[in-house]
C-alpha cells in the first residue's frame, strides 16, 4: 500500500513541476511596443493589356483534287 502512496506523491510532484516549467517556458517578459510602426502601402494596380496584338489572315488550303 505504501509504494502506491508514493507512486502518486511522485507522479503528482512530477505533473506539476512539468505544469510549472511549462509555464516558465511561455511566460512572456518582453516589454510592450510604445510605437507601432507604420505598415507600408501596398498599391497593387493591373495593367491593361497591350491593344497592339498583331493578327494574320489565314488562308485556306487548296482542296484535295478529287478521285
Amino acid at each position: 500500500m505504501g509504494r502506491i502512496i508514493a507512486s502518486i506523491v511522485i507522479g503528482a510532484a512530477v505533473a506539476f513541476g512539468l505544469f510549472v516549467v511549462m509555464a516558465k517556458l511561455i511566460e512572456n517578459s518582453a516589454r510592450p511596443v510604445d510605437e507601432i510602426p507604420d505598415a507600408p502601402v501596398i498599391d497593387i494596380v493591373m495593367q491593361p493589356p497591350e491593344e497592339d496584338t498583331q493578327t494574320r489572315t489565314r488562308v485556306p488550303p487548296p482542296p484535295p483534287p478529287p478521285p
